[in-house]
């Protein structure tokens, strides 16, 4: 008999940040330049893609734009999101200094929130994304999942429980799921706690 495929939801497994951890920084918004790079590589710390594997989150003070790493960071809890100013100050003190002198506001509500919880804001959770959500089917799943939750591509696959990220007019058929818009997980993220999903149920 063939073998059942396998059809567990991925997870990026985001791990908690200790100070005994080396600087991992991921760019938002914001491409690193060369000479940020081989700074962040002297200081012995390390450039890198996924949230879920950083300690910091660096974007351009000029250009402050709550990008899906931006969700992502602030859905795993223990990263610091700062300013490119940041990086400049570790330059002329030749080390990691504190970031809380350019922890970055975002859209009024306090990053530094964020890099104080250690726990993942969804855990417990599961979604899935409508066919005609404006965001991209990865950019959701990373940030759901960097927040614990699980998340299915499919909706035979996912459980009764789950929220399907939607927009208005736009649910799947049968009436199984709850449905939310994007505003819910992006309220979540910058206020740091779940809101009230009766609130925002479509």
């Amino acid at each position: 008999n063939p073998k059942t495929p396998n059809l567990k939801p991925q997870t990026l497994n985001a791990k908690p940040v200790t100070r005994q951890q080396g600087v991992s920084v991921v760019f938002s918004g914001v491409q690193p330049t060369e000479k940020q790079k081989k700074l962040i590589c002297k200081l012995g710390g390390s450039v890198v893609e996924n949230p879920a594997e950083c300690t910091h989150v660096v974007l351009d003070a000029e250009k402050v734009k709550i990008t899906a790493k931006i969700l992502a960071a602030l859905a795993c809890g223990g990263r610091h999101i700062v300013t490119s100013d940041w990086l400049e100050k570790c330059e002329r003190k030749g080390g990691w200094e504190p970031p809380d002198d350019f922890v970055v506001q975002l859209n009024g509500f306090d990053s530094g929130a964020a890099a104080r919880r250690t726990d993942p804001l969804f855990t417990g959770l599961s979604f899935l994304a409508h066919p005609k959500l404006p965001m991209p089917q990865d950019e959701c799943e990373m940030v759901v999942t960097c927040g614990g939750a699980r998340f299915f591509k499919t909706a035979k696959d996912a459980p009764k429980d789950s929220i399907v990220l939607s927009i208005v007019g736009q649910k799947l058929p049968g009436g199984k799921f709850e449905h939310q818009p994007l505003e819910f997980i992006k309220q979540a993220c910058l206020r740091q706690h779940l809101p009230d999903r009766a609130h925002f149920r479509l």
